[in-house]
């Protein structure tokens, strides 16, 4: 899940309405007989623990995927954890089957978890909202760019009404207001969604969501460097190099101790800091996790593979800086949008979506229905 567990390494569904099988809550239900109902009773409301059933069970959990992730993570309380990932996976089928969801001819798993309803009597899935007419989307302006037929993709600014609430999920006016062409290349997808009710678009050198975060609507950068190195989504945490610090002049951002600086650690001039500032500072890149140094140093940790040796490169949160010399340019973004998602989406699976296929320009005031695809966590 994107923003949270691990999206990496797993196939790829479309993110239609889904729900479990009979047989399924069957299991599930010798499962809870087993190992739950000592402490939330043998009807699921009649412990000393929360109900897991009735109409005011269960609230604290968003969405299914989290109410799985708890279960997984907390439960059994003596020996949290211990059981098998498809026994959790029947546990929370059988919740759901109490909760009235109906037998639909395919087991629940982890790739069906974020498309599933906790809530099966109000239908909250984005196919059901719009059925109702309590979601849609529209297009209030777009730029259309062409520059390869691969990378025909158009720049949004949607307005989102879900459930009586507007969002202003405002692609290219993030775009523009945070360095442009520049920092984020071009696009290489149209908007799309791989969670409910979040919005998200790809590019050369980044990955940008609009979502509702800490009660509110956030157009955001994702931090792509952390899925690659920084321990988010099952990406191994490469760390932030504490040892490896500068003494050259600039700005120390971040809770790492790492400055952004004009000049390398060997006091090379490399120009980072204007190149920074000009393109929206920590709003567009996040804080540095390394100094401005040789991936070649050998106190350097973080790096990425495959990546031509000896660059002066910076890691931040979003973005991977390089130096070029000689280059009438020669500060570069590496193309980490590419990076990420070619690590989502393996193998080119990506090319099956028609997101990431060349698109059609967009008209001012059309409708708009982004793409469902769920990125599913590793089981």
């Amino acid at each position: 899940m994107v923003g949270g567990a691990a999206l990496l390494g797993a196939a790829l569904t479309f993110g239609a309405a889904r729900a479990l099988t009979d047989a399924q809550a069957a299991r599930g239900a010798l499962a809870y007989a087993q190992s739950c109902a000592s402490c939330h009773g043998p009807r699921g409301d009649d412990g000393f623990a929360p109900a897991l059933v009735g109409a005011d069970s269960l609230r604290r959990f968003a969405g299914t995927r989290e109410l799985y992730a708890y279960t997984r993570g907390t439960m059994p309380l003596a020996a949290p954890g211990s059981l098998s990932a498809q026994v959790y996976l029947d546990l929370t089928a059988w919740m759901l089957q109490q909760r009235g969801a109906a037998a639909d001819g395919a087991e629940l798993t982890a790739a069906t978890l974020d498309a599933t309803p906790l809530d099966p009597a109000r239908a909250s899935t984005p196919a059901a909202a719009e059925a109702d007419g309590r979601r849609s989307l529209r297009v209030v302006r777009s730029s259309f760019s062409e520059p390869a037929p691969h990378l025909a993709h158009n720049l949004p600014d949607l307005r989102a009404t879900i459930d009586g609430q507007t969002a202003a999920c405002d692609f290219l006016a993030h775009y523009h207001a945070t360095g442009g062409l520049r920092r984020w290349g071009f696009p290489t997808s149209e908007v799309l969604e791989e969670r409910p009710n979040a919005f998200t678009q790809y590019y050369q050198r980044g990955v940008v969501d609009c979502h509702q975060r800490a009660g509110a609507w956030r157009m955001e950068r994702r931090l792509a460097w952390d899925y690659l190195g920084g321990g988010v989504g099952g990406a191994p945490d490469l760390g932030v190099e504490p040892e490896l610090l500068s003494g050259q002049p600039g700005e120390r951002l971040g809770p790492w101790g790492h400055r952004v600086s004009n000049a390398a650690v060997d006091g090379t001039p490399i120009g980072f800091l204007d190149f920074f500032q000009a393109l929206g500072g920590v709003a567009s890149f996040g804080f540095p996790k390394t100094e401005a140094r040789r991936d070649d140093d050998p106190r350097a940790v973080l790096g990425v593979p495959g990546a031509s040796p000896g660059f002066i490169r910076q890691y931040f949160q979003s973005s991977v800086l390089e130096y070029h010399p000689g280059d009438p340019e020669p500060v570069k973004l590496r193309l980490l949008g590419d990076d990420l998602r070619n690590r989502l989406y393996p193998q080119q699976a990506y090319r099956a979506f028609a997101s990431f296929g060349p698109a059609r320009p967009l008209g001012a005031g059309a409708a708009y229905a982004p793409e469902r695809v769920t990125v599913p966590s590793a089981a």
